[in-house]
């Protein structure tokens, strides 16, 4: 968020650009998924993964999961 910021770093505009997040897919998230926020709906994944603890590590399995917070 601070370099979507810029030189301007007030609350104000962090938070308008916080607010103002479509699409943004980081190298951390899983394939295929996205962060979407907007002033009216902070609820920013609405997609999920389910993974399963095999013994030695999480695996993931099934399908990405539509779904998210509703109001």
């Amino acid at each position: 968020m601070l370099r979507l910021c810029g030189d301007d770093l007030t609350r104000e505009h962090l938070v308008d650009v916080a607010t103002h997040i479509e699409s943004m897919h980081t190298p951390i998230m899983l394939p295929g998924t996205t962060l979407n926020v907007s002033p009216t709906d902070y609820d920013g994944f609405k997609q999920f993964q389910l993974f399963r603890f095999d013994g030695n590590r999480y695996v993931p399995f099934g399908s990405l999961i539509d779904g998210g917070i509703t109001n």
